[in-house]
């Protein structure tokens, strides 16, 4: 193929260019207490380029069919569906086209809810102890429906706790904050975020004041397949009311369990000591931390590839239009014969510097 019908082709190509970064998701919602497909139904992509932004919206036809545009390059987005006031997200990785969104309906009182384990991770530094607790809880309902009110969980904070933040994680693993709100009992809060079917966890970090020891005591509303504490190895661990199992340990922590604890049947156990979680402990707790916003997004994570392959295309189009146009000088007969001028000068040139050196040697005999 000739090198000016190659440019031509990939020039004809530049303004299609775009068009290969656009993509297409389809899908079907499904009400997932009905069994039935979700008709009617907004789908919202969402881009995660510096924020939670709304880029595309499609609505299900009545078989809960969608198609949505993807208008963008960005990496990372999420697929939305609001019904009955909750949201459903499904997470779209790079190079998805296809995606299938479960919804249900909601209600204020829903059977099958339980908390299933609970994890407290502690350290110690200058007579302050922090605690972050994580409350895993389960919505095994039949048939499957999302709890929704106004006081969806209740947590218990010891006497004299100051609480310092709260987030929830959905079956999505989105990490969002929630504020817990007073019940009006002792220590006792309100979580307000919807309990979907399948798993759901809550943490909570607070802090208590600490003289070297301290002594923990809770009553599960229900059973408790296992009760985790993890804490620096230069604290002390001790069970009071029961027998803990230590496990080996995790990021850098000391592990104990204990496991299927029954209902409203208090649970104590003892740390003291002091010590401050390792780095690793620490990366892992914020990374379950609530944000102010979405997940971030790397800088390079946009339209950095899109904005590399415009850039090569003008170059290689910008130097095959300079060797087409030489081309083209050269074969007419101008060209011709400006080129063998260029040709006769330089082979002047050329004889001239291979006869300088013997004049000059004829000239220093002569002398």
């Amino acid at each position: 193929m000739r090198f000016g019908h190659w440019i031509a082709r990939l020039i004809f190509c530049l303004p299609l260019s775009k068009g290969l970064f656009a993509a297409q998701i389809v899908g079907t919602v499904t009400n997932g207490t009905t069994n039935k497909p979700a008709a009617g139904n907004q789908v919202v992509l969402l881009s995660l380029d510096g924020g939670m932004n709304e880029v595309a919206k499609a609505t299900t036809d009545s078989q809960g069919r969608f198609a949505i545009e993807v208008p963008d390059s960005v990496p990372q987005h999420l697929l939305r569906v609001n019904y009955q006031s909750v949201n459903y997200f499904q997470n779209i990785p790079p190079g998805t086209t296809s995606a299938d969104i479960t919804i249900y309906d909601s209600a204020k009182q829903v059977a099958g809810i339980f908390e299933y384990a609970r994890v407290y991770t502690l350290q110690s530094e200058r007579g302050v102890l922090d605690v972050s607790a994580m409350y895993t809880l389960k919505n095994e309902s039949q048939p499957p429906r999302t709890k929704m009110d106004e006081e969806t969980f209740e947590i218990e904070l010891p006497k004299g706790a100051h609480l310092v933040d709260a987030s929830a994680i959905g079956p999505s693993g989105l990490p969002l904050p929630v504020s817990p709100v007073p019940t009006g009992k002792n220590n006792r809060y309100a979580l307000v975020f919807p309990i979907r079917p399948g798993e759901a966890k809550f943490r909570v970090s607070y802090t208590v004041q600490y003289s070297g020891s301290y002594e923990f005591s809770l009553t599960p509303d229900s059973s408790l397949a296992e009760l985790g504490v993890l804490l620096p190895k230069s604290m002390q661990f001790a069970g009071l009311t029961r027998n803990f199992s230590q496990d080996s340990d995790e990021a850098g922590l000391a592990v104990f369990f204990a496991k299927d604890l029954p209902a409203h049947q208090p649970v104590k156990f003892s740390i003291s000591g002091e010590g401050v979680a390792p780095r690793e402990a620490q990366a892992g707790e914020a990374a379950g931390a609530p944000t102010s916003g979405p997940p971030a997004q790397s800088p390079t994570g946009s339209s950095s590839p899109l904005l590399f392959v415009m850039i090569g295309m003008v170059v290689v189009v910008a130097v095959g239009g300079v060797l087409l146009w030489r081309r083209s000088v050269e074969r007419t007969p101008q060209g011709h014969a400006a080129a063998s001028h260029k040709a006769q000068q330089n082979k002047s040139r050329r004889t001239g510097e291979e006869s300088s050196p013997a004049t000059t040697r004829e000239s220093m005999l002569e002398t």
